[in-house]
């Protein structure tokens, strides 16, 4: 019989099959925005802030609502706050330097990509 762990993640993957074959706007405007308002060098601290509080939120629903249909319905939204601050994290640069790049490169227990993953 499969682990709990793993009965978690393939059900997780099965709930948001939909929603990452969709066209959600990844970077969307108000994250723009938000950015443009911060000086360069804090960028990508604001992001790795973002992507830490998702995640959080995402997990909490996630144990919360931890039956099929219900983890759909009501953690889709914080899953794609996770997906979206991920993302801004892989492409956003803060003075030239990719935010991912220099996040990682400080990150020595892979956490960022461990929590994502």
């Amino acid at each position: 019989m499969p682990s709990k762990q793993f009965q978690f993640v393939v059900l997780v993957q099965l709930c948001f099959l939909l929603v990452s074959g969709s066209s959600v706007s990844l970077f969307p405007a108000s994250l723009s925005l938000e950015l443009s308002t911060v000086p360069a060098a804090e960028q990508c601290k604001v992001l790795l802030e973002k992507f830490s509080n998702s995640s959080s939120l995402f997990t909490m629903c996630a144990n919360e609502y931890a039956r099929p249909i219900f983890m759909c319905r009501f953690c889709v939204d914080d899953f794609i706050d996770v997906r979206t601050y991920y993302y801004a994290l892989e492409h956003a640069q803060s003075e030239g330097i990719n935010c991912k790049d220099l996040l990682t490169s400080q990150d020595k227990v892979d956490i960022i990509k461990a929590t994502f993953d």
